[in-house]
Protein backbone atom coordinates (compact mmCIF):
# COMPACT_ATOMS: atom_id res chain seq x y z
CA UNK A 1 0.00 0.00 0.00
CA UNK A 2 2.74 2.41 1.29
CA UNK A 3 4.06 2.13 -2.73
CA UNK A 4 0.79 3.49 -4.02
CA UNK A 5 1.09 6.35 -1.43
CA UNK A 6 4.23 8.79 -2.35
CA UNK A 7 4.22 11.60 0.54
CA UNK A 8 3.66 12.39 3.96
CA UNK A 9 0.95 14.44 2.93
CA UNK A 10 -0.84 12.00 1.00
CA UNK A 11 -0.89 9.38 3.95
CA UNK A 12 -2.62 12.09 6.37
CA UNK A 13 -4.68 12.57 3.41
CA UNK A 14 -5.58 8.85 2.71
CA UNK A 15 -6.15 8.59 6.26
CA UNK A 16 -8.33 11.71 7.06
CA UNK A 17 -10.26 10.51 4.35
CA UNK A 18 -11.20 7.25 5.36
CA UNK A 19 -11.95 7.94 8.52
CA UNK A 20 -14.72 10.15 6.45
CA UNK A 21 -15.56 8.53 3.37
CA UNK A 22 -18.28 10.42 2.95
CA UNK A 23 -17.12 13.75 2.98
CA UNK A 24 -15.86 15.63 -0.03
CA UNK A 25 -13.15 17.69 0.24
CA UNK A 26 -10.56 20.53 -1.77
CA UNK A 27 -6.93 20.59 -1.56
CA UNK A 28 -7.80 23.56 0.63
CA UNK A 29 -10.13 22.36 3.44
CA UNK A 30 -7.69 19.48 3.64
CA UNK A 31 -4.81 21.46 3.77
CA UNK A 32 -6.68 23.58 6.52
CA UNK A 33 -7.81 20.05 8.64
CA UNK A 34 -4.20 18.70 8.34
CA UNK A 35 -2.76 22.23 9.22
CA UNK A 36 -0.33 22.15 5.91
CA UNK A 37 0.65 25.47 5.42
CA UNK A 38 0.84 24.93 1.40
CA UNK A 39 -1.60 24.17 -0.44
CA UNK A 40 0.03 23.07 -3.73
CA UNK A 41 1.34 19.58 -1.42
CA UNK A 42 -2.21 19.05 -0.68
CA UNK A 43 -3.18 19.40 -4.42
CA UNK A 44 -0.15 16.95 -5.67
CA UNK A 45 -1.52 14.39 -2.99
CA UNK A 46 -4.98 14.19 -3.87
CA UNK A 47 -3.79 13.98 -7.27
CA UNK A 48 -1.53 10.89 -6.52
CA UNK A 49 -4.39 9.73 -4.71
CA UNK A 50 -6.47 9.24 -7.75
CA UNK A 51 -3.87 8.03 -9.41
CA UNK A 52 -3.28 5.37 -7.20
CA UNK A 53 -7.25 4.49 -7.25
CA UNK A 54 -7.82 5.49 -3.77
CA UNK A 55 -10.19 9.01 -4.35
CA UNK A 56 -12.51 9.81 -7.44
CA UNK A 57 -12.66 13.05 -8.35
CA UNK A 58 -16.57 14.74 -7.47
CA UNK A 59 -18.73 17.03 -9.33
CA UNK A 60 -17.31 18.95 -12.74
CA UNK A 61 -14.33 21.56 -12.34
CA UNK A 62 -12.27 18.69 -10.60
CA UNK A 63 -11.14 19.68 -7.38
CA UNK A 64 -13.17 18.19 -5.17
CA UNK A 65 -12.13 14.72 -4.24
CA UNK A 66 -13.89 11.59 -1.89
CA UNK A 67 -12.13 8.52 -0.21
CA UNK A 68 -13.51 5.67 -2.98
CA UNK A 69 -11.06 2.95 -3.27
CA UNK A 70 -11.19 1.13 -7.16
CA UNK A 71 -11.47 -2.05 -5.09
CA UNK A 72 -12.50 -4.05 -1.64
CA UNK A 73 -8.43 -5.10 -1.36
CA UNK A 74 -7.52 -1.22 -1.65
CA UNK A 75 -9.81 -0.33 1.01
CA UNK A 76 -8.82 -2.91 3.22
CA UNK A 77 -5.18 -1.50 2.80
CA UNK A 78 -5.93 1.40 3.46
CA UNK A 79 -7.70 0.82 6.59
CA UNK A 80 -4.81 -1.91 7.84
CA UNK A 81 -2.43 1.01 7.25
CA UNK A 82 -4.22 3.14 9.53
CA UNK A 83 -4.12 0.60 12.24
CA UNK A 84 -0.65 0.41 11.69
CA UNK A 85 0.10 4.08 11.67
CA UNK A 86 -1.62 4.28 14.85
CA UNK A 87 0.19 1.48 16.56
CA UNK A 88 3.75 1.86 14.94
CA UNK A 89 4.06 5.29 13.55
CA UNK A 90 7.76 5.40 13.17
CA UNK A 91 8.01 1.86 11.03
CA UNK A 92 5.55 3.31 8.91
CA UNK A 93 7.49 6.33 8.93
CA UNK A 94 10.53 4.44 8.06
CA UNK A 95 8.82 2.86 5.17
CA UNK A 96 8.24 5.16 3.17
CA UNK A 97 11.24 7.34 3.69
CA UNK A 98 12.88 4.33 2.22
CA UNK A 99 10.53 3.84 -1.05
CA UNK A 100 11.29 7.43 -1.19
CA UNK A 101 15.20 6.97 -1.32
CA UNK A 102 14.42 3.65 -3.90
CA UNK A 103 12.23 6.59 -6.28
CA UNK A 104 15.04 8.91 -6.43
CA UNK A 105 17.79 6.02 -6.80
CA UNK A 106 15.48 4.76 -9.71
CA UNK A 107 15.20 8.11 -11.55
CA UNK A 108 18.61 8.90 -11.13
CA UNK A 109 18.88 5.75 -13.08
CA UNK A 110 16.87 6.27 -15.47
CA UNK A 111 17.91 9.65 -16.31
CA UNK A 112 21.80 8.42 -16.20
CA UNK A 113 20.70 5.54 -18.75
CA UNK A 114 19.19 7.90 -21.17
CA UNK A 115 22.82 10.63 -20.98
CA UNK A 116 24.85 7.75 -21.48
CA UNK A 117 23.16 6.79 -24.80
Amino acid sequence: MLERIATHEALQAVLLLASYPDQVVTAESLAFALCVSDVTLMESALHGLFNAELVMRVGSDGTHFQYSPRTRELDDAVRLLARLYVTNQPEVLWVMAHNAVERVRSSAGQVFAQVSR
